[in-house]
């Protein structure tokens, strides 16, 4: 039984409304090229993105939204080719809004 005041592991990592999208982006780690990508998962403080590279925590990264400048953003944690990144700086919310309408 769960208590009330307990916190999933993965709600303590969050921060910020989440919302599930479908939007290919592009990865840049900082020494590579570009990986084309898919992001899944946006809040204003980060993403998770399903990327071919293989991309170590800790790592500083760009990414290219459409439609928006490239954002630098670092690699938090990371399962297989799945990787949680938090942006550098939080997006506005109404960048967070029209980023969410395009990609649903």
């Amino acid at each position: 039984m769960q208590n009330n005041n307990e916190v999933r592991p993965s709600e303590r990592r969050r921060s910020g409304e989440r919302a599930v999208i479908d939007c290919t982006v592009k990865i840049k780690p900082r020494d590579r090229s570009y990986f084309e990508s898919v992001m899944s998962d946006l809040s204003t403080t980060g993403f998770q993105v399903s990327c071919p590279a293989d991309l170590e925590v800790g790592a500083s990264i760009l990414v290219a939204i459409p439609g928006l400048e490239m954002l630098p953003a670092r690699v938090q944690w990371k399962s297989g080719f799945t990787y949680g990144c938090k942006f550098e700086r939080e997006l506005y919310p109404a960048v967070f809004d029209h980023i969410v309408q395009k990609a649903r």
